[in-house]
């Protein structure tokens, strides 16, 4: 990733932020969606969360496309 960003120093930063993000999403998330389905003591119930965030990760990718 870093060679690609080498003239973009902006980029960089931005991309840098967004796998940090990812990260510390992906390993929060699955916690919570247990806790969840632990006090709700319904799975379906927790797996609403993780659909939450697929759709701001979608809405995200809609707004930010490049127009055709």
């Amino acid at each position: 990733m870093s060679w690609g960003f080498r003239n973009k120093r902006q980029a960089a930063a931005d991309g840098s932020g967004i796998i940090n993000v990812a990260i510390f999403g992906g390993a929060v998330i699955p916690l919570l969606t247990g806790v969840v389905a632990d006090a709700t003591g319904s799975l379906a119930a927790a797996l609403i969360l993780p659909a939450i965030c697929y759709a701001i990760i979608a809405g995200f990718g809609i707004f930010a496309r490049r127009p055709a």
